[in-house]
């Protein structure tokens, strides 16, 4: 079974330079350079890690952005 999509969920403490937030960002990057969907909450920290690396690697899947 091939994986297409992962989802990314973390605290909102992690920081830029952080490893714990340098390790997401690589990881999503590395998955985005692979074809794969990458998901999260959005949110700060680990998801916003998850975030950048998806951009890095050049990520071209759906987006979605909710306003409450």
């Amino acid at each position: 079974m091939e994986i297409k999509a992962l989802t990314f969920f973390g605290c909102s403490c992690g920081e830029v330079g952080e490893e714990n937030f340098e390790n997401t960002k690589n990881a999503a990057k590395a998955l985005a350079e692979s074809g794969r969907t990458i998901a999260n909450g959005g949110g700060p920290g680990i998801m916003l890690a998850a975030t950048l690396g998806a951009k890095e690697g050049q990520y071209k899947g759906p987006e979605c952005s909710l306003l409450l």
